[in-house]
């Protein structure tokens, strides 16, 4: 991705209600912590990725919701069942006119991460990033994932695809830091 579309696409998802405002710093994938490579760098749901690090379903709670022109935006936290600690934050923008019907009152309801919905609506799709990036979690940011302020958090940028290709939306996923209790 170049410079400019990682820019756009910060500044199209910053305005999704109550979006923690961010100073990305972009990162080679090569040049991520392992842990946070392992959970960024590849082609599946984040939901799922998050499942099988924190090896528990993800919960979501829903800090910001509009739907506007057939657009979805959310900024959401997910956390492991039967943990307090937030996994990640997004921020995802979603075409409802993309899906099929049978998803689009799931997602919409946001009782389930989206990942989850349309598992459960038996869709395959990817979420192929298109770039990574660091943050200092400012006062928001912190507060959100249950860290500490100034702290440096990891990211990336995806675009969401069928397995056609089509675009179903976009988001950028930041993880929290935290690990599950062993």
């Amino acid at each position: 991705m170049s410079d400019a579309a990682f820019r756009s696409l910060f500044d199209r998802l910053a305005r999704v209600p109550d979006a923690p405002r961010l100073s990305p710093v972009p990162v080679a994938a090569a040049a991520l912590p392992r842990v946070a490579r392992d959970l960024l760098d590849h082609g599946r749901s984040m939901t799922a990725a998050l499942e099988a690090y924190w090896r528990a379903p993800m919960q979501i709670s829903i800090i910001g919701r509009d739907e506007s022109d057939g657009v979805l935006r959310r900024t959401v936290v997910l956390r492991a069942a039967g943990s307090a600690r937030p996994a990640e934050l997004g921020v995802i923008e979603v075409d409802m006119a993309a899906l099929p019907l049978r998803a689009r009152e799931p997602v919409r309801a946001g009782t389930v991460p989206f990942g989850t919905a349309l598992r459960q609506a038996g869709l395959a799709f990817s979420s192929r990033p298109e770039g990574f990036f660091r943050v200092v979690a400012e006062s928001r940011l912190s507060t959100l994932l249950a860290t500490r302020p100034g702290a440096t958090l990891f990211g990336r940028a995806t675009v969401l695809r069928f397995d056609s290709g089509a675009v179903i939306g976009a988001a950028v996923e930041i993880l929290s830091g935290h690990a599950p209790r062993t």
